[in-house]
């Protein structure tokens, strides 16, 4: 159970991530 709940984690962080960049890369639209 820890295993995958670690690994659900990993990719709430990279989904969350990916939100980030692209907020900051739609505020730096040139």
């Amino acid at each position: 159970m820890l295993i995958i709940s670690k690994y659900h984690q990993a990719n709430i962080s990279k989904s969350w991530v990916k939100k980030q960049l692209k907020i900051i890369n739609n505020h730096f639209d040139y």
